[in-house]
């Protein structure tokens, strides 16, 4: 490995990630210097360009940030005790991996005590890095999953998502049994977002404006996140086997409650049912040509009956 070289990984491994233009002004080096030794680098499995966030809209070229491959090589430590030895696995940022200990047969062998360390080293290493394959795996269907949700909803093709994933059917559905088990990995933000939201507005002003906050807040997630509603949906009923709904109904207990309490809402309403109707007010109007719109009108209407004005 060049001098160069070797500056660059010091630097990306104390202040990655990092732009290369940044590792050029923070080690000295030119940024002829800083590309050719990152393109060495990224060759040897040690440096990987960093995804942006966001799509970049600036003038020229975009600053792509570099960081230490974490997902290519490990370090493996072995620690040799009288009883037992410890083995350990970790990446190059020294985040632990896999740790296991194993007694020794004979303690008093030391070939016996450093070949089964071996042996159960590369045991431990094969698992990890199948492990490490399947995490990988998870997040490329994910990711395609969301792009593929985003612009199909919630009918989107596994077929497809498996064809742009690299993978096969089969590995999509190891991960994902079922369609509404991959709506639910991809809603999972927004589910927990709602779910905050939730929290937030409990025990907060006005028990009626609160809850029809809450609720008015679902109705513009459902809209805006296509998949959401579907997710939220199973067999007719979302509390039905559905986690995504029993965490949003859940959520909005106590919201409801309130409201309840202080006679803003009708006895006999139940947060599942909030759901359920949310749910059913957005998958109706979905294709409609202003669905959000639509869904407004609707959601105002069914206010009407379950907690008219005071």
């Amino acid at each position: 490995m060049s001098t160069a070289a070797s500056v660059v990984l010091g630097t990306v491994l104390r202040q990655g990630p990092i732009p290369r233009s940044a590792i050029a002004r923070t080690s000295g080096l030119s940024p002829a210097a800083v590309t050719r030794a990152c393109a060495a680098l990224a060759e040897l499995g040690l440096l990987v360009d960093m995804p942006q966030a966001a799509p970049y809209q600036g003038i020229g070229r975009p600053q792509v940030p570099v960081d230490v491959d974490t997902g290519r090589h490990v370090v493996a430590g072995i620690h040799v005790a009288h009883p037992y030895c410890t083995l350990t696995l970790l990446d190059l940022r020294g985040n632990v991996l896999a740790r296991r200990t194993i007694p020794h047969a004979d303690p008093d062998d030391p070939h016996e005590v450093l070949s089964t360390a071996a042996d159960e080293l590369l045991r431990l290493n094969m698992a990890d890095r199948q492990r490490a394959d399947a995490r990988r795996n998870y997040e490329r269907i994910l990711a395609v999953a969301e792009q593929e949700v985003a612009t199909h909803g919630g009918g989107a093709s596994l077929e497809q998502i498996a064809r742009v994933a690299g993978v096969g059917s089969a590995t999509v559905r190891r991960h994902f049994p079922t369609r509404h088990a991959l709506l639910e990995a991809v809603s999972a933000q927004r589910i927990e977002a709602l779910c905050e939201r939730a929290r937030e507005l409990d025990g907060v002003g006005d028990s009626r404006d609160s809850l029809l906050a809450w609720l008015d807040d679902l109705v513009a997630y459902c809209v805006a996140a296509r998949g959401l509603a579907t997710a939220l949906a199973c067999e007719g009923d979302p509390g039905n086997g559905n986690s995504c709904a029993s965490m949003v109904a859940e959520a909005s207990e106590p919201l409801l409650r309130r409201a309840i309490r202080n006679g803003a809402v009708r006895r006999g309403v139940t947060a599942i049912k909030l759901v359920t109707l949310i749910v059913g007010i957005v998958m109706v109007t979905e294709h409609h040509q202003d669905p959000a719109a639509s869904a407004e009108r609707l959601f105002a209407l069914a206010v009407a009956g379950i907690s008219p004005a005071r």
